[in-house]
């Protein structure tokens, strides 16, 4: 995600449901998982640390992940 959170197409192929306006938002930010994410069949849960590129604080969020087919996606993905 560090890598891709400025390109649109390539939010859609690790996002459920990504849009333009998602990659602006993300691009700000860096990403970090902390812990090893909680596997619940085709779902998942794992802390991740957000940190603005500028002088930010980081921040531990609760992000969701999605089986679909045999890839991992991002459900939900709240930032600070």
């Amino acid at each position: 995600l560090n890598d891709d959170g400025g390109r649109t197409k390539q939010l859609k192929a690790i996002f459920s449901g990504a849009t333009a306006a998602d990659a602006k938002k993300f691009q700000q930010y860096r990403f970090d998982l902390k812990g090893k994410p909680e596997v619940s069949g085709t779902t998942a849960t794992a802390t991740v640390v957000c940190e603005k590129h500028t002088k930010g604080t980081p921040v531990e969020q609760k992000w969701e992940f999605a089986k679909e087919g045999d890839k991992w996606k991002i459900k939900a993905a709240p930032l600070p």
